[in-house]
């Protein structure tokens, strides 16, 4: 089946963002330049944005326009696009079916970041980061162990009682931030030795891990996380279009 015009525009702002066409934080151009650059309606238009928008390319910020995210990825694999309803954290979405969560802080350390995760966080290599470890149960039995990087400059005044319990009611209930979106990658991994023992798994027993890249609503990335999963995790996703 063709596709419709609104989609051969999309794919081709896609095309010019992955190639570095336009840089993350750039402006695209108005919706007046472009339905002048692809002769198409400004309806065409807008839907050529939704698309890129409900990908996790774009930030659209209403009477200024539309901005370019930092989607950088560490691998050329595509990622999953949430958007904000699914980004309520682990302490909400479990709390909401019932189940009780606590959580093991094993690590909360103020440091210069590696750096692919500056890279991925769209911040210099000598500035500042929380690293944070976590193992979290619910109802008493290892739900995961997450290992997370946020900036100090973004997200100010991190205590580890705050990781104790939800980072994301922190950054939302406290610092009054909106947080927006993620990219997500996930693969099956072995645990490590520390992993083994803080989740009761064997050296062979496979892990789901979860990687992921999170926005604020105007686009700026505020953590980079992975997840590890016993077995029995389910991931959902619903996906845009």
């Amino acid at each position: 089946m063709a596709k419709m015009k609104y989609e051969l525009v999309a794919d081709d702002l896609i095309r010019a963002i992955r190639g570095g066409q336009y840089k993350p934080s750039e402006q695209l151009p108005s919706i007046e330049a472009l339905c002048s650059m692809y002769e198409v309606s400004k309806m065409t238009i807008k839907k050529s944005l939704d698309v890129l928008q409900a990908g996790g390319y774009i930030t659209r910020r209403r009477g200024s326009g539309s901005f370019v995210k930092n989607v950088q990825s560490p691998t050329n694999e595509a990622v999953a696009f949430e958007t904000r309803g699914q980004m309520s954290g682990l302490t909400a979405e479990r709390r909401a079916t019932g189940d009780k969560i606590t959580t093991e802080v094993q690590l909360f350390n103020i440091e210069m970041p590696p750096a692919e995760v500056a890279h991925m966080l769209a911040i210099e290599p000598d500035e500042f980061v929380y690293h944070i470890v976590r193992v979290r149960f619910s109802n008493d039995r290892p739900h995961a162990v997450e290992y997370t990087y946020m900036p100090i400059e973004l997200i100010p005044n991190l205590r580890r009682k705050n990781a104790e319990g939800s980072i994301y009611s922190y950054v939302e209930g406290d610092l009054r931030l909106r947080i927006a979106s993620a990219h997500r990658i996930v693969r099956a991994v072995l645990p490590t030795k520390d992993e083994q023992k803080w989740m009761g798994v064997g050296p062979h027993d496979p892990l789901l891990e979860v990687e992921q890249v999170a926005f604020l609503d105007d686009g700026t990335p505020f953590e980079y996380s992975f997840s590890r999963h016993p077995n029995g995790y389910e991931f959902r996703t619903i996906s845009t279009k």
